[in-house]
């Protein structure tokens, strides 16, 4: 289980969430390769203001070598910068976003944390703490446990606020502790940094890096190996980027490397469990070229090579899991009558392994493609919807990747000014290339946000997740339900 009281609601508002700690690495590496300064800034603002709820559900997904290419950090959840619209509301004007859902806007006015000034920074701080019960705390399909847990969530943002350039720090950590399966809490952590320097009006150079101590969730068909709990690591990543804007035209190269180190586990015996030959670096260098005459409204090609090169993947007797491949990938954006907003992206994502034992992710299997689309028929509420075909490698066992495939629905409703209530409902098709196993995987999440006022806000949470797999003992059910605070400045 990866977090419970954690951003699982954010994940499930964002809709189009099929790997957690993966999205994590996509946001990392796609960050800042919009169309020049104030988009890569929105992006980053728009990443740290994905809490408001914090739902106690299970994450199952999976932990992969190179994740399959999302568009820009998540579009779908309505990031890109957009047009506003006046409506009237309760009798007074209220200017609303609606190229983003409910649950990506600003909240209205009084309740949006302010943070403190410290020189010309502003700090905003975070601590949030909850409790909840998961009915299937190993995610097995038989003789299966139930527990509670309570978690602790220290956020800090110190933001730059400068006329040019930025400068910006993070730090968290997502501390579990399980009232009878001890064995079971984790202590996640990281830290990041990133910045723009605009070089000169239209140019600017990107660049991020970051550092985070976390685990797989049960039930990820990464977490291997028998250990007497969750399966740990740490990952380091850094990225840069250049960015050009030419008027309706943009371009930007840039490129990332990132370190896993998987520590080793144990087993109920106490034995060690060697996984040295599951670490990984991933080194992508890539460009991206947009033409938008509208803002928010844009063409786009990205494309990057990948190479993965593991430091000894056959030490335990295991394949050689190093493996190139590239990403081209074609996409645009669009918002209609203002009150609707797609996506569409195609592309190909093949990866070729050294070792003639393992099966190239290549052909059908390679194909990566989605649509999604937002749309508010009101101010108050949001249907979010979306298709998507991705392709991953894996890091563990004799599958050389995964080809997803998957589609979700979502709602969101503002109740009043201070509650949001969501619903969401996702299914994902796994094919395991390379091997005979195949996973149908249902999920559902409810949830509910209220904030008192701009430093207290409370959340509850629901999520039941079932996988139904082709490979024995690889069937789970469980269901997770938790009530949250949270107090910020």
């Amino acid at each position: 289980m990866k977090k419970v009281v954690s951003s699982a609601l954010a994940v499930a508002c964002l809709l189009a969430a099929d790997s957690a700690v993966a999205q994590s690495l996509d946001r990392i590496n796609d960050r800042g390769l919009d169309r020049g300064r104030a988009e890569a800034l929105e992006r980053y603002r728009l990443d740290r203001s994905v809490d408001r709820g914090r739902a106690q559900g299970r994450e199952a997904e999976r932990y992969t070598v190179s994740p399959a290419w999302s568009p820009d950090a998540n579009r779908f959840a309505g990031r890109p910068s957009g047009r506003g619209a006046a409506q009237r509301i309760g009798g007074q004007d209220r200017d609303v976003d609606f190229t983003r859902s409910v649950g990506q806007r600003q909240r209205a006015e009084g309740l949006n944390p302010q943070g403190g000034r410290v020189g010309l920074f502003r700090v905003f701080p975070r601590l949030s703490a909850g409790g909840a019960y998961e009915s299937n705390v190993f995610a097995t399909d038989e003789d299966t446990k139930g527990d509670f847990v309570a978690t602790v969530e220290p956020n800090l943002t110190v933001r730059s606020d400068w006329p040019v350039h930025s400068l910006n720090f993070g730090a968290h950590a997502v501390i579990g502790r399980h009232a009878e399966y001890t064995g079971e809490d984790y202590n996640d952590f990281g830290a990041e940094a990133d910045g723009v320097i605009e070089i000169q009006r239209g140019t600017d150079f990107l660049w991020s890096a970051a550092y985070e101590e976390g685990h797989l969730g049960r039930g990820s068909p990464d977490d291997v190996g028998g250990g007497d709990g969750p399966r740990t690591f740490d990952r380091s990543t850094g990225y840069a980027a250049l960015s050009r804007s030419l008027g309706v035209l943009g371009a930007t190269v840039d490129s990332s490397i990132t370190y896993t180190d998987f520590h080793d586990g144990e087993t109920i015996t106490g034995a060690t469990i060697n996984h040295d030959d599951d670490d990984h670096v991933v080194i992508a260098p890539g460009a991206r070229l947009s033409y938008s005459h509208v803002a928010g409204d844009e063409l786009y090609v990205r494309t990057r090579y990948v190479e993965t090169i593991f430091d000894d993947p056959t030490e335990d007797g295991g394949p050689d899991r190093d493996n190139t491949g590239f990403d081209l990938i074609f996409g645009a954006t669009k918002t209609f009558d203002a009150v609707w907003r797609g996506e569409v992206y195609a592309g190909y994502a093949p990866r070729f392994f050294d070792d003639d034992a393992m099966e190239a992710i290549n052909g059908a299997d390679a194909i990566v493609a989605g649509v999604s689309v937002v749309w508010n028929p009101t101010a108050q509420t949001s249907v979010l919807g979306n298709v998507r075909r991705s392709a991953t490698a894996t890091v563990t066992g004799t599958t050389s990747g995964i080809s997803a495939t998957g589609l979700g629905l979502g709602v969101e409703h503002e109740v009043t000014r201070a509650t949001v209530v969501f619903g969401t409902v996702q299914y994902s098709y796994n094919d395991f290339i390379g091997e005979s196993r195949e996973d149908d995987i249902y999920e559902l999440n409810l949830g509910a946000d209220y904030a008192m006022n701009r430093y207290v806000s409370f959340d509850l949470g629901y999520n039941f997740t079932q996988q139904d797999s082709s490979e024995d003992g690889e069937d789970y059910e469980g269901h997770t339900i938790g009530l949250g605070v949270t107090l910020r400045y």
